[in-house]
């Protein structure tokens, strides 16, 4: 569902009537992860997904989730298990358009400055490089590779 327009109707409604689970990443306009499971389940992949088709995350405070989202400027961050104010932040972004479209956009920019497939395949090619720096005899001794 994307956010309502200033028009459209201010009656409160339940955050049920708002909210659907959307099955395609193009469709989301809302991505929300609740709680502390977050830092366990490493769901930061399928947000910088999320937020690369322009979703606005409403994430718990914690682990990886907190590292790409900025309060306020791509997304919000929420203290975990805070269904209260997660519902604020929901319905605020459905309801302005205006804030949404400019989270919005950050979020798909974040995403594509950082999470990328030529910036994640530099960022690995780095970390590679590093370890043959690191262990060269190792990468170079044939019996050290278990490959066959």
């Amino acid at each position: 569902m994307r956010p309502s327009s200033a028009s459209e109707s201010k009656k409160p409604r339940a955050l049920a009537s708002v909210v659907a689970f959307i099955a395609y990443v193009a469709s989301v306009v809302v991505y929300v992860v609740p709680l502390t499971a977050a830092k366990w389940l490493r769901l930061a992949i399928a947000m910088a997904e999320a937020m690369g088709a322009g979703a606005v995350p409403v994430v718990a405070d914690v682990g990886e989730l907190s590292d790409l989202v900025k309060d306020d400027v791509n997304g919000f961050l929420v203290r975990p298990n805070d269904i209260g104010m997660f519902t604020q932040r929901v319905v605020a972004l459905l309801r302005d358009r205006g804030l949404w479209a400019r989270c919005s956009e950050a979020a798909r920019a974040t995403a594509l400055r950082s999470c990328s497939v030529p910036v994640v395949a530099q960022q690995w090619s780095r970390c590679l490089r590093d370890v043959v720096d690191r262990h060269p005899a190792v990468i170079a001794d044939e019996r050290s590779c278990h490959c066959d």
